[in-house]
């Protein structure tokens, strides 16, 4: 026993710790579906591309090796030249590599923050879809319940309006089980005619008075009839009308798997698992401290963050390319002897290579183009600033209306569980009274009809504030940043 109560103990504490249980497969879900989606997949190896521009932007143009050989060997002071081999390697300004590199940095930085906003964008559509998913499996039971009820409430309409048009012969509602004899009539046949008789009269009596208001007793059976009958319309459809709810939500729901098992990239028949009960969630945070997450976080503002610093370093490139490159290289001249008569002296050294160092500088004299450069990398960099600014406009007009989404939710969810809250105990009054007094049951399957509505309706906002909750954790960069 005491095992047995260890382990309820420790699996408590686990569950506290874990948070609810909907959390763990959602959470779940998320992973998957960072792994596997391949519009996630393939901005991540965009990423990884841009890395790879880094070396590319830091390296030497490459070197020029040159051979040439001289068909007829040509006579020179060191003898008869063969041929020659040339080596050159240009280097572009000082500073010019470094400029070039950290514009490749910074552009892979950007394709990261690109990769971020697609996978936080994946994580919240996952959420979104997760959640429309748990409000039609938890709103289908209660239209079921409903619609229950609702045939309930008809066969009672029904049968009201049977008895009406039979004259009023049968028990009518609230009468079942009631004796069909009563003390006045004292059991005979003789007593009951007079007591229908004194029950005409006093209903004569009461009709006139009551100038034709319904009372009991008093009730006009052509009149009741049609009421009833109308009663018996309204609640089939009601019945109808809620059926068909139900189909729609039926059917939404397929196209909704399908689309949570895609993002996934998982067949598309796969078994989706809403588990766990949701309920009211805060905020992430205070409002201060959303809006600096937001300016400060956002995968969007730090593109243009970076979009702009790759800016700077595309000027300063621009203007260091308007500067000469140089060139050092070598020459390597192949020569052989010389041939000589005896009476001529060759010359020293005859046949000896030669190798001769070289030096060479390219003219930038054409400056239009190196101009256009360093205006186009100023306009870029003014057009990045000014993203910026337009996204974080956008980015807090999303804010304000998500805030306004999630208010919205919380004042309806403290609504419908305070109508949740006394409808119930008018069901527990109405309960009690149709056990004791066997009437008011009409208005129980109402009353219950109702709470059913309420609590359709606390499910619909309850995934609202779950949403809003959703949207600002994606403009937070909160599951982004947490994951790095």
């Amino acid at each position: 026993m005491k095992r047995i109560v260890s382990i309820l103990l420790m699996s408590l504490i686990t569950l506290i710790r874990i948070g609810p249980l909907y959390a763990q497969s959602l959470d779940t879900y998320l992973e998957i579906a960072g792994e596997n989606n391949p519009g996630l997949k393939a901005r991540y190896y965009d990423y990884l591309a841009a890395l790879e521009q880094l070396p590319q932007a830091g390296g030497l143009p490459d070197p020029q090796l040159g051979f040439s050989f001289l068909l007829k060997p040509m006579a020179r002071f060191p003898g008869e030249q063969v041929g020659e081999i040339s080596f050159m390697q240009m280097f572009p300004w000082f500073g010019t590599l470094r400029a070039a590199k950290d514009e490749a940095s910074w552009m892979a930085k950007m394709r990261f923050e690109a990769f971020q906003e697609a996978k936080s964008g994946l994580y919240d559509e996952v959420r979104q879809t997760w959640l429309d998913l748990y409000r039609v499996e938890r709103t289908l039971p209660l239209l079921d319940e409903d619609i229950r009820i609702l045939r309930q409430l008809e066969e009672l309409t029904l049968t009201r309006f049977q008895v009406g048009t039979s004259g009023g012969s049968g028990p009518g509602p609230g009468m079942v089980g009631m004796s069909n004899t009563s003390p006045m009539s004292g059991g005979s046949p003789s007593g009951q005619a007079m007591a229908g008789m004194q029950g005409g009269n006093q209903s004569t009596a009461s009709t006139k008075i009551s100038g034709g208001n319904d009372v009991p007793g008093a009730a006009n059976p052509d009149t009741d009839s049609a009421g009833s009958m109308a009663d018996v319309l309204r609640v089939q459809l009601r019945i109808m009308e809620l059926e068909n709810e139900r189909q729609v939500l039926g059917r939404n729901r397929t196209p909704l798997i399908v689309r949570f098992n895609r993002l996934l990239n998982r067949p598309d028949e796969s078994r989706v698992v809403i588990d766990g009960t949701l309920g009211e969630v805060p905020l992430p945070a205070s409002l201060p401290v959303i809006e600096d997450a937001v300016r400060r976080d956002h995968p969007m503002i730090r593109v243009y963050e970076w979009e702009a610093r790759a800016g700077e370093s595309r000027k300063t490139m621009a203007r260091l390319m308007g500067r000469p490159m140089i060139g050092l290289g070598l020459n390597y001249s192949i020569y052989r002897s010389r041939e000589v008569g005896p009476d001529e002296m060759g010359p020293m050294d005859n046949g000896a290579d030669m190798i001769m160092p070289m030096v060479t500088l390219t003219l930038p004299i054409y400056r239009k183009k190196n101009d256009a450069m360093l205006r186009q990398a100023r306009y870029r960099q003014a057009e990045s600033r000014l993203k910026k600014e337009a996204a974080e406009n956008e980015l807090f007009t999303d804010l304000e209306s998500l805030l306004w989404d999630y208010e919205s939710a919380a004042d309806r969810i403290k609504l419908y569980s305070s109508q949740i809250e006394i409808t119930r105990n008018l069901v527990v009054l109405l309960t009690t009274t149709y056990s004791v007094a066997g009437s008011e049951f009409e208005e129980l399957l109402r009353t219950q009809q109702t709470l059913l509505g309420y609590e359709r309706s606390r499910i619909q906002a309850v995934t609202a504030q779950h949403k809003a909750v959703s949207g600002i954790n994606r403009l937070m960069s909160r599951d982004i940043r947490s994951d790095q």
